[in-house]
């Protein structure tokens, strides 16, 4: 998913080794299911899929675009994992941008569960799994080595954007984060502009997003911190504050003008 990933187990942890290529091997699964840059993948095929095509999923990426339905609903189409067709167009011609706006929205793929397979219902249909994967797979990984392999406390981190942590004990986030914060049975994910520029849509409309420069979001799982910290960057400040009452969670952003703003229990 071109990110570093880090695992952080207590030192008394028995079989470590194992637990820990347990997980990446996981990993490296949900990889080859979700990564759009791995031809072959299901979400390679998905996308060169016909129109109207059942396509036939493995259970990651199924089950991991089936809980992104939730969330854009959650976040009223501020998410979007279709919103492919808008990242790839090269020209900001209203024109464009209306034609790549037909061809977005979760309630144009039809997902079912007994065939496990997803259908398109638009032709052009493109997804993209940088706003969640990230965060379902660090989902994965804690559910697996607090589950299976027994570990009680545990912190996961992906990059410099998504950090879980598992179990009774707190840590610190370890990625910069507005103020000190220690973690504990949450995650805490942040999305901005700083690093890669103002390259944020809102899905909803084809914009660019400029009202802030970065927002950090605290949620009982990391899919939902990773998702929603994108879709804080899109949200006027209204809707987020209707979002954290709404889904418990809590979200801090720095304004464009240098302003600090934050809802929720941080």
């Amino acid at each position: 998913m071109g990110t570093r990933w880090e695992l952080l187990l207590p030192a008394q942890t028995r079989q470590r080794e194992q637990a820990v290529q347990a997980a990446f091997d996981l990993l490296e699964q949900i990889e080859g299911q979700l990564s759009s840059f791995i031809p072959g993948s299901d979400l390679s095929r998905l996308n060169q899929a016909k129109m109207g095509k059942p396509v036939p999923v493995g259970e990651h990426c199924f089950e991991c675009l089936n809980r992104s339905r939730r969330l854009h609903q959650q976040t009223r189409g501020a998410f979007d994992p279709t919103v492919g067709p808008l990242i790839r167009l090269s020209s900001d011609a209203t024109a464009a941008i209306q034609g790549a706006l037909q061809r977005i929205g979760m309630n144009h793929l039809h997902f079912d569960e007994g065939s496990s397979t997803i259908t398109k219902l638009r032709s052009g249909m493109q997804l993209d799994t940088g706003g969640m994967g990230k965060g379902y797979a660090l989902d994965q990984m804690a559910e697996l080595l607090h589950g299976d392999w027994e570990i009680a406390d545990l912190l996961l981190h992906s990059g410099t954007s998504t950090i879980l942590a598992v179990g009774r004990s707190s840590y610190p986030t370890g990625i910069e984060a507005p103020s000190p914060y220690r973690l504990r049975q949450n995650a805490l994910s942040t999305s901005g502009t700083a690093r890669k520029g103002n390259h944020i849509l809102d899905p909803r409309n084809g914009k660019r997003v400029s009202m802030r420069d970065r927002v950090w979001v605290l949620a009982k799982t990391a899919i939902a911190a990773d998702a929603l910290s994108t879709a804080c960057m899109v949200l006027g400040e209204r809707e987020i504050a209707e979002l954290c009452n709404r889904e418990e969670i809590a979200a801090r952003w720095k304004r464009r003008n240098g302003s600090w703003a934050r809802l929720g229990d941080w």
